[in-house]
Protein backbone atom coordinates (compact mmCIF):
# COMPACT_ATOMS: atom_id res chain seq x y z
CA UNK A 1 0.00 0.00 0.00
CA UNK A 2 2.71 2.37 0.84
CA UNK A 3 5.03 1.60 -2.24
CA UNK A 4 1.60 2.17 -4.40
CA UNK A 5 0.67 5.99 -2.35
CA UNK A 6 4.57 6.61 -2.99
CA UNK A 7 4.50 5.99 -6.78
CA UNK A 8 0.88 7.59 -7.15
CA UNK A 9 2.75 10.35 -5.74
CA UNK A 10 6.08 10.71 -6.52
CA UNK A 11 7.68 10.15 -3.61
CA UNK A 12 11.76 8.77 -3.57
CA UNK A 13 11.89 9.00 0.25
CA UNK A 14 11.71 5.03 1.54
CA UNK A 15 10.63 5.82 4.93
CA UNK A 16 7.33 6.20 6.49
CA UNK A 17 6.62 7.14 9.87
CA UNK A 18 3.46 8.63 11.92
CA UNK A 19 2.91 11.83 13.43
CA UNK A 20 3.99 11.29 16.72
CA UNK A 21 7.09 9.28 15.68
CA UNK A 22 8.38 12.23 13.46
CA UNK A 23 7.77 14.59 16.24
CA UNK A 24 10.14 12.29 18.42
CA UNK A 25 12.88 13.00 15.87
CA UNK A 26 12.04 17.00 16.08
CA UNK A 27 10.47 17.00 12.42
CA UNK A 28 7.17 18.31 11.98
CA UNK A 29 4.18 17.44 9.34
CA UNK A 30 3.92 20.18 6.35
CA UNK A 31 0.79 22.08 6.10
CA UNK A 32 -2.11 20.52 4.34
CA UNK A 33 -0.16 17.20 3.88
CA UNK A 34 -2.27 14.17 4.60
CA UNK A 35 -1.51 11.05 5.82
CA UNK A 36 -1.72 7.12 4.13
CA UNK A 37 -3.87 4.57 5.77
CA UNK A 38 -2.22 1.39 6.68
CA UNK A 39 -3.34 -1.39 8.73
CA UNK A 40 -1.23 -4.23 10.87
CA UNK A 41 -2.52 -7.54 12.62
CA UNK A 42 -2.79 -6.95 16.33
CA UNK A 43 -2.74 -10.10 18.63
CA UNK A 44 -5.51 -10.38 21.08
CA UNK A 45 -5.39 -12.62 23.79
CA UNK A 46 -8.26 -14.75 25.08
CA UNK A 47 -7.97 -16.38 28.39
CA UNK A 48 -7.59 -19.83 28.54
CA UNK A 49 -10.15 -21.85 30.06
CA UNK A 50 -7.63 -24.52 31.39
CA UNK A 51 -6.69 -24.30 34.77
CA UNK A 52 -2.91 -23.63 35.04
CA UNK A 53 -2.13 -23.11 30.86
CA UNK A 54 0.58 -20.60 29.66
CA UNK A 55 -0.63 -21.11 26.62
CA UNK A 56 -3.54 -18.13 25.59
CA UNK A 57 -4.95 -18.52 22.26
CA UNK A 58 -4.81 -15.33 19.89
CA UNK A 59 -7.40 -13.87 17.61
CA UNK A 60 -5.53 -11.72 15.15
CA UNK A 61 -7.46 -7.96 14.69
CA UNK A 62 -6.57 -4.97 12.04
CA UNK A 63 -5.50 -1.68 13.68
CA UNK A 64 -5.81 1.18 11.24
CA UNK A 65 -3.29 4.34 11.15
CA UNK A 66 -1.87 6.77 8.90
CA UNK A 67 1.63 7.71 8.29
CA UNK A 68 3.76 10.43 6.47
CA UNK A 69 6.18 10.19 3.61
CA UNK A 70 9.68 11.41 4.62
CA UNK A 71 9.09 14.21 2.26
CA UNK A 72 6.02 15.27 4.43
CA UNK A 73 8.08 16.25 7.10
CA UNK A 74 9.87 19.31 7.63
CA UNK A 75 13.42 19.58 10.12
CA UNK A 76 13.92 15.50 9.48
CA UNK A 77 16.83 14.12 10.23
CA UNK A 78 19.78 13.25 8.02
CA UNK A 79 19.06 9.36 8.34
CA UNK A 80 15.69 9.41 6.86
CA UNK A 81 17.39 11.08 3.74
CA UNK A 82 18.74 9.27 0.72
CA UNK A 83 21.86 10.52 -0.14
CA UNK A 84 20.85 10.79 -3.74
CA UNK A 85 24.59 12.01 -4.90
CA UNK A 86 26.30 8.77 -4.25
CA UNK A 87 27.84 6.85 -6.89
CA UNK A 88 25.66 4.47 -8.77
CA UNK A 89 26.97 0.51 -9.20
CA UNK A 90 29.28 -0.48 -11.93
CA UNK A 91 27.67 -3.20 -14.53
CA UNK A 92 29.86 -5.68 -12.12
CA UNK A 93 30.19 -4.10 -8.99
CA UNK A 94 29.15 -6.65 -6.09
CA UNK A 95 27.21 -5.05 -3.35
CA UNK A 96 28.41 -5.37 0.26
CA UNK A 97 24.90 -5.37 1.88
CA UNK A 98 23.57 -7.78 -0.29
CA UNK A 99 26.72 -10.52 -0.36
CA UNK A 100 26.58 -10.26 3.02
CA UNK A 101 23.15 -10.67 3.40
CA UNK A 102 22.35 -13.83 1.16
CA UNK A 103 26.07 -14.85 2.55
CA UNK A 104 24.41 -15.18 5.73
CA UNK A 105 21.45 -17.22 4.55
CA UNK A 106 23.15 -19.52 4.09
CA UNK A 107 21.32 -21.59 1.10
CA UNK A 108 23.43 -23.43 -1.28
CA UNK A 109 24.24 -21.18 -4.52
CA UNK A 110 25.78 -22.96 -7.44
CA UNK A 111 26.58 -20.40 -10.32
CA UNK A 112 26.52 -21.49 -13.85
CA UNK A 113 23.68 -22.11 -16.59
CA UNK A 114 21.65 -19.46 -18.86
CA UNK A 115 18.50 -19.25 -16.26
CA UNK A 116 17.95 -19.15 -12.30
CA UNK A 117 16.22 -21.65 -10.61
CA UNK A 118 16.12 -23.50 -7.53
CA UNK A 119 16.19 -26.99 -7.36
CA UNK A 120 13.86 -28.85 -5.29
CA UNK A 121 15.77 -31.54 -5.51
CA UNK A 122 18.41 -31.08 -4.93
CA UNK A 123 18.06 -28.19 -2.69
CA UNK A 124 19.99 -25.67 -4.10
CA UNK A 125 19.66 -22.44 -5.87
CA UNK A 126 21.38 -22.42 -9.45
CA UNK A 127 22.36 -18.46 -10.83
CA UNK A 128 24.11 -17.70 -14.13
CA UNK A 129 27.15 -15.67 -13.19
CA UNK A 130 27.48 -12.50 -11.90
CA UNK A 131 28.96 -10.65 -15.00
CA UNK A 132 26.34 -12.17 -17.16
CA UNK A 133 23.77 -9.80 -15.19
CA UNK A 134 24.22 -6.19 -17.01
CA UNK A 135 22.84 -4.58 -13.67
CA UNK A 136 23.66 -5.77 -10.00
CA UNK A 137 21.02 -5.12 -8.64
CA UNK A 138 18.99 -7.84 -11.24
CA UNK A 139 21.10 -10.12 -10.20
CA UNK A 140 20.07 -9.55 -6.46
CA UNK A 141 16.36 -9.04 -7.04
CA UNK A 142 16.73 -12.46 -8.89
CA UNK A 143 18.55 -14.75 -6.17
CA UNK A 144 15.78 -12.99 -3.99
CA UNK A 145 13.38 -14.22 -6.10
CA UNK A 146 14.44 -17.98 -5.87
CA UNK A 147 15.33 -17.70 -2.11
CA UNK A 148 11.87 -17.08 -1.19
CA UNK A 149 11.02 -20.14 -3.65
CA UNK A 150 13.76 -22.24 -1.43
CA UNK A 151 11.84 -21.25 1.99
CA UNK A 152 8.97 -23.47 0.62
CA UNK A 153 11.29 -26.45 1.53
CA UNK A 154 9.98 -29.00 3.80
CA UNK A 155 12.72 -28.64 6.08
CA UNK A 156 12.29 -24.65 6.46
CA UNK A 157 8.52 -23.07 6.07
CA UNK A 158 6.77 -26.06 4.47
CA UNK A 159 5.31 -23.61 2.10
CA UNK A 160 3.24 -25.94 -0.98
CA UNK A 161 4.90 -25.77 -4.57
CA UNK A 162 3.17 -25.58 -7.81
CA UNK A 163 4.79 -28.46 -10.10
CA UNK A 164 4.34 -27.50 -13.66
CA UNK A 165 3.97 -24.20 -14.94
CA UNK A 166 0.32 -23.12 -15.66
CA UNK A 167 -0.87 -24.55 -13.00
CA UNK A 168 -2.56 -22.52 -9.87
CA UNK A 169 -0.51 -23.48 -7.46
CA UNK A 170 2.58 -22.67 -10.03
CA UNK A 171 1.05 -19.49 -10.65
CA UNK A 172 0.43 -18.90 -6.99
CA UNK A 173 3.92 -19.58 -5.80
CA UNK A 174 5.10 -17.49 -8.13
CA UNK A 175 3.44 -14.26 -6.88
CA UNK A 176 4.69 -15.22 -3.59
CA UNK A 177 8.17 -15.42 -5.06
CA UNK A 178 8.12 -12.02 -6.42
CA UNK A 179 6.34 -10.31 -3.53
CA UNK A 180 8.64 -11.75 -1.36
CA UNK A 181 11.75 -10.94 -3.23
CA UNK A 182 10.42 -7.01 -3.36
CA UNK A 183 10.26 -7.40 0.51
CA UNK A 184 13.96 -8.34 0.55
CA UNK A 185 14.95 -6.16 -1.64
CA UNK A 186 13.23 -3.25 0.46
CA UNK A 187 14.56 -4.29 3.07
CA UNK A 188 18.50 -4.19 2.14
CA UNK A 189 17.41 -0.94 0.90
CA UNK A 190 17.39 -1.68 -3.03
CA UNK A 191 15.10 -1.41 -5.89
CA UNK A 192 12.79 -4.36 -7.08
CA UNK A 193 13.35 -4.43 -11.02
CA UNK A 194 11.03 -6.73 -13.06
CA UNK A 195 12.73 -9.14 -15.30
CA UNK A 196 11.91 -8.71 -18.83
CA UNK A 197 10.78 -12.64 -18.58
CA UNK A 198 8.47 -12.21 -16.04
CA UNK A 199 6.03 -10.68 -18.68
CA UNK A 200 4.68 -14.93 -19.55
CA UNK A 201 4.00 -15.20 -15.76
CA UNK A 202 1.20 -12.26 -15.74
CA UNK A 203 -1.61 -14.61 -17.71
CA UNK A 204 -1.57 -16.85 -14.93
CA UNK A 205 -1.27 -14.78 -12.08
CA UNK A 206 -4.84 -12.63 -13.59
CA UNK A 207 -5.90 -16.42 -13.41
CA UNK A 208 -5.10 -16.90 -10.10
CA UNK A 209 -6.45 -13.23 -8.53
CA UNK A 210 -9.62 -13.17 -10.87
CA UNK A 211 -10.50 -17.05 -9.18
CA UNK A 212 -9.68 -15.76 -5.63
CA UNK A 213 -10.29 -12.01 -4.29
CA UNK A 214 -8.39 -12.70 -1.35
CA UNK A 215 -5.27 -14.17 -2.98
CA UNK A 216 -3.25 -11.08 -3.37
CA UNK A 217 -3.55 -10.92 0.68
CA UNK A 218 -2.81 -14.70 1.21
CA UNK A 219 0.36 -14.43 -1.50
CA UNK A 220 1.83 -11.26 0.81
CA UNK A 221 0.99 -12.78 4.15
CA UNK A 222 2.98 -16.43 2.76
CA UNK A 223 5.69 -13.90 1.17
CA UNK A 224 5.96 -11.89 4.58
CA UNK A 225 6.83 -14.50 6.44
CA UNK A 226 9.09 -16.17 3.78
CA UNK A 227 11.55 -12.55 3.93
CA UNK A 228 11.24 -12.86 7.48
CA UNK A 229 12.29 -16.62 7.70
CA UNK A 230 15.69 -14.93 5.33
CA UNK A 231 16.39 -12.24 8.01
CA UNK A 232 16.37 -14.43 10.59
CA UNK A 233 18.95 -17.11 9.04
CA UNK A 234 21.39 -14.00 8.36
CA UNK A 235 21.05 -13.21 12.68
CA UNK A 236 21.63 -16.39 13.82
CA UNK A 237 25.43 -15.26 15.06
CA UNK A 238 23.69 -12.44 16.50
CA UNK A 239 22.88 -14.78 19.29
CA UNK A 240 26.99 -15.07 20.08
CA UNK A 241 26.77 -11.70 19.90
CA UNK A 242 24.20 -11.35 22.39
CA UNK A 243 25.77 -13.60 24.71
CA UNK A 244 29.22 -11.88 24.47
CA UNK A 245 28.53 -7.96 24.43
CA UNK A 246 30.12 -6.36 27.70
CA UNK A 247 28.01 -4.68 29.89
CA UNK A 248 30.45 -3.21 32.44
CA UNK A 249 30.09 0.48 30.93
CA UNK A 250 26.21 1.52 32.82
CA UNK A 251 25.01 1.07 36.09
CA UNK A 252 22.12 -1.51 35.28
CA UNK A 253 19.61 -0.77 37.77
CA UNK A 254 16.31 -2.07 36.86
CA UNK A 255 16.49 -5.76 35.02
CA UNK A 256 13.36 -7.27 34.00
CA UNK A 257 13.02 -10.99 33.56
CA UNK A 258 10.38 -12.90 31.71
CA UNK A 259 9.68 -16.71 30.00
CA UNK A 260 8.98 -16.24 25.91
CA UNK A 261 7.69 -19.62 24.41
CA UNK A 262 8.46 -19.99 21.28
CA UNK A 263 6.71 -22.88 19.79
CA UNK A 264 7.66 -26.09 22.17
CA UNK A 265 10.23 -24.41 23.03
CA UNK A 266 10.93 -21.82 25.89
CA UNK A 267 13.74 -19.20 26.67
CA UNK A 268 14.10 -16.58 29.07
CA UNK A 269 15.01 -13.23 28.45
CA UNK A 270 16.50 -10.07 30.12
CA UNK A 271 15.94 -6.15 29.48
CA UNK A 272 18.09 -4.19 31.54
CA UNK A 273 17.43 -0.16 32.18
CA UNK A 274 20.64 2.12 33.38
CA UNK A 275 20.23 5.33 35.85
CA UNK A 276 19.34 7.07 32.55
CA UNK A 277 16.48 5.33 31.56
CA UNK A 278 18.17 3.54 28.49
CA UNK A 279 16.71 -0.24 28.03
CA UNK A 280 18.60 -2.71 26.49
CA UNK A 281 18.65 -6.53 26.12
CA UNK A 282 21.02 -8.34 28.09
CA UNK A 283 20.97 -11.42 27.29
CA UNK A 284 18.46 -15.04 26.69
CA UNK A 285 18.55 -18.51 27.82
CA UNK A 286 16.71 -21.82 26.39
CA UNK A 287 14.97 -23.38 29.10
CA UNK A 288 14.36 -26.90 29.35
CA UNK A 289 10.76 -28.37 28.74
CA UNK A 290 10.15 -29.17 32.32
CA UNK A 291 8.68 -26.05 33.76
CA UNK A 292 10.75 -27.18 37.16
CA UNK A 293 13.87 -26.71 35.10
CA UNK A 294 13.44 -23.45 33.91
CA UNK A 295 15.28 -21.40 37.31
CA UNK A 296 18.37 -23.43 35.75
CA UNK A 297 18.00 -21.21 32.57
CA UNK A 298 17.38 -18.19 34.34
CA UNK A 299 20.40 -18.78 36.64
CA UNK A 300 22.79 -19.38 33.86
CA UNK A 301 21.08 -16.51 32.01
CA UNK A 302 22.10 -14.03 35.17
CA UNK A 303 25.68 -15.64 35.81
CA UNK A 304 26.15 -14.52 32.04
CA UNK A 305 24.96 -11.10 32.71
CA UNK A 306 27.69 -11.16 35.86
CA UNK A 307 30.67 -12.40 33.69
CA UNK A 308 29.97 -9.71 31.51
CA UNK A 309 30.28 -7.06 34.12
CA UNK A 310 27.31 -6.54 36.03
CA UNK A 311 27.92 -6.52 39.43
CA UNK A 312 26.76 -8.65 41.73
CA UNK A 313 27.02 -6.60 44.97
CA UNK A 314 24.94 -3.86 44.32
CA UNK A 315 21.71 -3.38 44.76
CA UNK A 316 19.14 -3.82 42.05
CA UNK A 317 15.27 -3.90 40.98
CA UNK A 318 13.77 -7.70 39.26
CA UNK A 319 10.55 -7.09 37.33
CA UNK A 320 9.72 -10.93 36.64
CA UNK A 321 6.69 -12.35 35.47
CA UNK A 322 5.98 -13.71 39.26
CA UNK A 323 7.00 -16.94 38.80
CA UNK A 324 9.16 -18.44 41.36
CA UNK A 325 11.74 -20.17 38.99
CA UNK A 326 12.47 -16.55 38.22
CA UNK A 327 12.85 -15.09 41.54
CA UNK A 328 15.05 -18.42 43.27
CA UNK A 329 17.70 -17.44 40.17
CA UNK A 330 17.91 -14.04 41.02
CA UNK A 331 18.54 -14.93 44.56
CA UNK A 332 20.74 -17.49 43.70
CA UNK A 333 23.19 -15.06 41.73
CA UNK A 334 22.52 -11.51 43.38
CA UNK A 335 21.90 -12.71 46.98
CA UNK A 336 18.58 -11.51 49.03
CA UNK A 337 19.75 -8.07 49.40
CA UNK A 338 17.88 -7.08 45.91
CA UNK A 339 14.62 -6.04 45.36
CA UNK A 340 11.63 -7.99 43.38
CA UNK A 341 8.61 -6.70 41.61
CA UNK A 342 6.16 -9.09 39.91
CA UNK A 343 4.29 -8.15 37.17
CA UNK A 344 0.76 -7.32 37.99
CA UNK A 345 -0.66 -7.93 34.28
CA UNK A 346 0.20 -11.47 34.60
CA UNK A 347 -0.88 -12.15 37.91
CA UNK A 348 -4.39 -10.53 36.77
CA UNK A 349 -4.03 -13.07 33.95
CA UNK A 350 -3.32 -15.92 35.46
CA UNK A 351 -5.84 -15.14 38.23
CA UNK A 352 -8.86 -14.14 35.80
CA UNK A 353 -8.13 -16.95 33.54
CA UNK A 354 -9.11 -19.77 36.58
CA UNK A 355 -12.19 -17.58 37.10
CA UNK A 356 -14.68 -19.20 34.28
CA UNK A 357 -18.27 -17.29 34.52
CA UNK A 358 -17.66 -14.04 33.06
CA UNK A 359 -19.76 -11.86 35.70
CA UNK A 360 -17.39 -13.59 38.72
CA UNK A 361 -14.06 -12.85 36.21
CA UNK A 362 -15.67 -9.05 35.81
CA UNK A 363 -16.18 -8.68 39.58
CA UNK A 364 -12.78 -10.10 40.34
CA UNK A 365 -11.13 -7.80 37.86
CA UNK A 366 -12.31 -4.50 39.42
CA UNK A 367 -11.02 -5.87 42.49
CA UNK A 368 -7.70 -6.17 41.84
CA UNK A 369 -7.38 -2.81 40.37
CA UNK A 370 -8.69 -1.28 43.21
CA UNK A 371 -6.01 -3.34 45.30
CA UNK A 372 -2.89 -1.86 42.93
CA UNK A 373 -4.47 1.72 43.36
CA UNK A 374 -4.61 0.88 46.85
CA UNK A 375 -0.25 0.66 47.20
CA UNK A 376 1.92 -0.70 49.85
CA UNK A 377 -0.11 -0.04 52.67
CA UNK A 378 -3.97 -0.96 51.67
CA UNK A 379 -3.00 -3.29 48.85
CA UNK A 380 -2.15 -6.82 50.27
CA UNK A 381 -5.19 -6.40 52.54
CA UNK A 382 -7.46 -5.98 49.58
CA UNK A 383 -5.59 -8.72 47.74
CA UNK A 384 -6.85 -11.25 50.67
CA UNK A 385 -9.70 -9.95 50.50
CA UNK A 386 -10.35 -10.92 47.29
CA UNK A 387 -8.47 -14.65 47.81
CA UNK A 388 -10.77 -15.48 50.49
CA UNK A 389 -13.91 -14.13 48.44
CA UNK A 390 -12.68 -16.30 45.23
CA UNK A 391 -11.76 -19.48 47.67
CA UNK A 392 -15.66 -18.99 49.09
CA UNK A 393 -17.01 -19.17 45.46
CA UNK A 394 -15.16 -22.36 44.28
CA UNK A 395 -12.12 -20.89 42.22
CA UNK A 396 -9.56 -22.13 44.34
CA UNK A 397 -7.10 -22.16 41.57
CA UNK A 398 -7.70 -18.47 41.13
CA UNK A 399 -6.93 -17.92 45.55
CA UNK A 400 -4.21 -19.76 45.62
CA UNK A 401 -2.46 -18.08 42.68
CA UNK A 402 -3.04 -14.84 43.88
CA UNK A 403 -1.53 -15.81 47.28
CA UNK A 404 1.92 -17.15 45.84
CA UNK A 405 4.18 -14.84 45.89
CA UNK A 406 1.58 -12.06 46.73
CA UNK A 407 4.20 -9.78 48.66
CA UNK A 408 6.42 -9.20 45.73
CA UNK A 409 3.46 -7.44 44.23
CA UNK A 410 3.93 -4.21 46.05
CA UNK A 411 7.57 -3.90 46.01
CA UNK A 412 7.82 -0.47 43.72
CA UNK A 413 4.77 0.90 46.11
CA UNK A 414 7.02 0.64 48.58
CA UNK A 415 9.41 3.13 47.34
CA UNK A 416 7.18 6.12 46.84
CA UNK A 417 8.04 6.42 43.04
CA UNK A 418 5.75 9.15 40.90
CA UNK A 419 3.09 7.46 38.72
CA UNK A 420 4.67 7.44 35.26
CA UNK A 421 7.99 5.59 36.43
CA UNK A 422 5.99 3.49 39.41
CA UNK A 423 3.98 2.51 36.23
CA UNK A 424 7.08 1.09 34.25
CA UNK A 425 8.40 -0.90 37.04
CA UNK A 426 5.39 -2.94 37.63
CA UNK A 427 5.08 -4.96 34.42
CA UNK A 428 7.53 -6.68 32.00
CA UNK A 429 6.13 -5.17 28.93
CA UNK A 430 9.75 -4.42 27.84
CA UNK A 431 10.21 -8.23 27.37
CA UNK A 432 6.25 -9.00 26.18
CA UNK A 433 7.24 -5.80 23.50
CA UNK A 434 9.82 -7.70 21.88
CA UNK A 435 7.94 -11.30 22.34
CA UNK A 436 5.19 -10.02 20.60
CA UNK A 437 7.46 -9.10 17.55
CA UNK A 438 8.57 -12.14 17.78
CA UNK A 439 5.37 -14.30 17.63
CA UNK A 440 4.06 -11.73 14.95
CA UNK A 441 6.91 -12.97 12.85
CA UNK A 442 6.39 -16.52 13.40
CA UNK A 443 2.73 -17.01 13.23
CA UNK A 444 1.83 -19.56 10.61
CA UNK A 445 5.25 -21.41 10.52
CA UNK A 446 4.79 -25.30 11.29
CA UNK A 447 8.23 -25.81 10.98
CA UNK A 448 10.41 -24.63 14.27
CA UNK A 449 13.22 -26.66 13.62
CA UNK A 450 15.58 -27.45 16.15
CA UNK A 451 15.88 -25.31 19.65
CA UNK A 452 18.96 -23.44 18.48
CA UNK A 453 16.86 -22.02 15.52
CA UNK A 454 13.95 -20.91 17.96
CA UNK A 455 17.21 -18.81 19.93
CA UNK A 456 17.85 -17.15 16.27
CA UNK A 457 14.51 -16.68 16.08
CA UNK A 458 14.29 -14.82 19.58
CA UNK A 459 17.65 -13.07 19.37
CA UNK A 460 16.23 -11.70 15.74
CA UNK A 461 13.12 -10.31 17.22
CA UNK A 462 14.65 -8.87 20.77
CA UNK A 463 17.88 -7.00 18.88
CA UNK A 464 15.16 -5.66 16.25
CA UNK A 465 12.87 -4.58 18.81
CA UNK A 466 16.21 -3.11 20.79
CA UNK A 467 16.78 -0.68 17.84
CA UNK A 468 13.39 1.13 18.73
CA UNK A 469 13.48 1.13 22.42
CA UNK A 470 12.51 4.44 23.83
CA UNK A 471 13.61 5.00 27.10
CA UNK A 472 11.69 4.25 30.07
CA UNK A 473 8.97 6.59 31.66
CA UNK A 474 9.70 8.21 33.88
CA UNK A 475 13.27 7.96 33.23
CA UNK A 476 14.14 11.44 34.80
CA UNK A 477 12.87 10.16 38.54
CA UNK A 478 15.30 6.97 38.27
CA UNK A 479 17.70 8.62 40.40
CA UNK A 480 15.34 8.81 42.96
CA UNK A 481 15.03 5.01 42.78
CA UNK A 482 18.60 4.25 42.93
CA UNK A 483 19.30 6.47 46.13
CA UNK A 484 16.16 4.27 47.55
CA UNK A 485 18.16 1.11 46.49
CA UNK A 486 21.19 2.37 47.85
CA UNK A 487 19.83 3.77 51.54
CA UNK A 488 16.72 2.30 52.18
CA UNK A 489 16.21 -1.17 54.24
CA UNK A 490 13.66 -3.28 53.37
CA UNK A 491 12.63 -6.50 54.42
CA UNK A 492 12.36 -8.96 51.03
CA UNK A 493 8.88 -9.73 49.76
CA UNK A 494 7.52 -13.04 51.11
Amino acid sequence: MLWLAADSKGYSNPFWLTRAQGSRCGAKVLDSEEGTLVLRPLPFSVPQRAEGARHRPRIPLMEAYRVFNGEQFDRLPPRFHIDEQGPAPGPVDRIDVAEHFFGAVGAKIVPGGDRAVYDRGGDIIRMPIFPSFDDPVRYYATLAHEAIHWTGHHGRIGREFGVRFGDVAYAFEEIVAELGASFVMGGLGLPCRAERDHAPYIDHWISVLENDERAIHRAASHAQRAADYLVIRTVAGRVRELAQRPLDDRAWIVIYLDFVEIGPHPLVGAVGVDTGGTKRVLGLRLAAGDPDDWSAAAEELLRNVVSRGVRPDRRRLFVTDGSSQLRDAAVAVFGDDMYVQACRPHREREVLSRVRLKKERDKAREALREAWLGGAEQGPRLLERLARRLALDGWEGAANRLRAGSGDLFTVDRFGLDSGLAGSLVTTGVVDCASSGLRRQICGVPNWGDRETALAWAAASFLETERGYMKIRGHRRLQLLRDHLDQIEMPFGS
